[in-house]
């Protein structure tokens, strides 16, 4: 019995007998195979098997890629969102996790011809770990930087627990990174006043009624703009922070519970809603608002919501409270912590003589 020979067929015709070499449409599609007629059998047979040998050699090929596709730095960082390390985050940080990592996955560090995504995770040493600083610093900011090479030590750790081998050497551990200076804005109380002011003469009430949320409850935006009203009971904010997962209770100030009072209530809707598209504020749209109001009301560029929480957390300080009274507030489960949140101001440091020498 002849040997059956893949793709080949015999055809008779009026003329007599043909074969031809009649491909698959994988075939036809993967190592560009075409319908063939020849006259003699072993004609046809040649030229099946160099199809199958082709065809052979791209199922090695793909194969081969498809094992280094699953050992790229992509397919670790795929390999970190699965785990629980990064499941048990919240969202918000999920999502500044996934966008610190797409700021380096696109780019080509150093002299490589393919993005860092698409790298062999194993082929990342310690001065590759270098360069990915040295290129994201220049591309965007030191800052940047540090919360790239940050976040990437922490997958290559989570990584020994399943798809790195467990003593390969974290290239990201103890990069001696240059930390930047907290940042030390603070609002004065008449640009409080005058931002919610212009916020309420723009129609927009809602943008100043967070601004007044974050300022006098020292509090983050995300954490206000999804404030509903049954996390408000005579007077008192119950709730939990979506960052630290820090439980809160604080008192709401005259003027905030005066301003809640205007307020349209329902069971489990939020408190503030967008008077443009009656749905909570998403993150861009509350920032993006923010700033019309901030430029129509003449206040400085650099003042944003966030700065409102630490401006609280200082005049708190300035108050006399305590460390312990602060961080109840707050939310900071660190004394350390709190510290970037409360700035030195030059009330503190005379309340600081006059406890001393008053």
């Amino acid at each position: 019995m002849p040997e059956k020979i893949k793709y080949l067929e015999r055809r008779d015709r009026a003329k007599g007998t043909v074969w031809v070499c009649n491909p698959s449409d994988y075939a036809k599609e993967h190592v560009e195979a075409s319908y063939e007629q020849f006259k003699t059998r072993e004609e046809a047979v040649e030229h099946c098997k160099m199809i199958a040998r082709a065809l052979e050699e791209f199922e090695r090929t793909r194969e081969k890629q498809k094992k280094l596709d699953r050992e790229t730095v992509d397919a670790l960082f795929h390999f970190y969102t699965q785990h629980k390390a990064f499941k048990l985050k919240s969202a918000n940080t999920q999502r500044t996790y996934r966008f610190l990592y797409k700021t380096v996955a696109h780019l080509r560090i150093g002299q490589a011809n393919i993005p860092f995504g698409q790298m062999l995770a194993r082929g990342v040493d310690a001065e590759m770990a270098d360069k990915v600083y040295d290129t994201v610093r220049e591309s965007y900011s030191v800052h940047r930087a540090n919360g790239v090479c940050k976040i990437l030590r922490r997958i290559w750790f989570t990584g020994r627990r399943g798809f790195l081998s467990a003593n390969s050497v974290n290239p990201f551990a103890m990069m001696g990174l240059t930390e930047t200076p907290p940042r030390v804005v603070l609002w004065e109380p008449d640009q409080v006043a005058a931002f919610i002011a212009k916020s309420d003469e723009m129609g927009l009430p809602s943008v100043g009624t967070l601004a007044l949320m974050c300022y006098d409850l020292c509090q983050r935006p995300g954490d206000m703009r999804k404030m509903a009203w049954k996390h408000y009971n005579d007077g008192v904010f119950t709730f939990v922070q979506e960052k630290t997962k820090a439980e809160v209770y604080v008192e709401a100030s005259p003027r905030l519970e005066e301003r809640l009072e205007g307020l349209e209530r329902s069971a489990d809707g939020p408190i503030v809603l967008c008077e443009t598209t009656g749905r909570p504020y998403d993150n861009r749209l509350y920032s993006k608002y923010a700033a019309k109001i901030r430029s129509a009301a003449g206040l400085p560029d650099t003042l944003q919501l966030r700065d409102l929480r630490r401006t609280g957390a200082t005049e708190l300080a300035e108050a006399g409270c305590t460390e312990d009274e602060l961080r109840s507030v707050t939310g900071h489960m660190s004394r350390n912590v709190l510290n970037v949140y409360v700035r030195p101001t030059k009330k503190l440091a005379s309340r600081a003589m006059n406890k001393r020498f008053g």
